[in-house]
């Protein structure tokens, strides 16, 4: 259960991350 968590929870985190930084250049 808990590596479950952990597996989702680092996938929802390196998602979200590039989609910020496209954001970053793209407003640049």
């Amino acid at each position: 259960m808990v590596g479950q968590l952990v597996l989702v929870q680092s996938i929802g985190v390196r998602i979200p991350v590039p989609e910020h930084k496209n954001k970053i250049h793209l407003s640049e």
